[in-house]
């Protein structure tokens, strides 16, 4: 996403030990944060009963929710996110 100017930062509300493994096995090219405390999970609203949903938020320059990927879909996201980046 460098061509793009922007920065990726995935959150999750698993502890740091765990995102260590699960960076390393599937070599994610970008930062994943624990939340473990559920802080911004629970801002953002993605808390579920027992875990955080899997949704995608793309914040503008301005620091404002540009659009929400509610439900992620694994095998489109990624074009789907190009695409709107380029729409900003």
């Amino acid at each position: 996403m460098q061509k793009l100017g922007v920065a990726i930062v995935g959150v999750s509300v698993n502890s740091v030990v765990s995102h260590g493994k699960f960076v390393e096995q599937y070599k994610l090219p970008f930062t994943l944060l624990s939340d473990s405390e559920k802080i911004m999970s629970n801002d953002y609203g993605v808390m579920g009963l027992t875990s955080a949903r899997r949704i995608s938020f793309l914040i503008d320059k301005n620091g404002k929710i540009a659009k929400i990927y509610d439900p992620v879909i694994p095998k489109t996201h990624v074009d789907e996110i190009v695409a709107d980046l380029k729409k900003l």
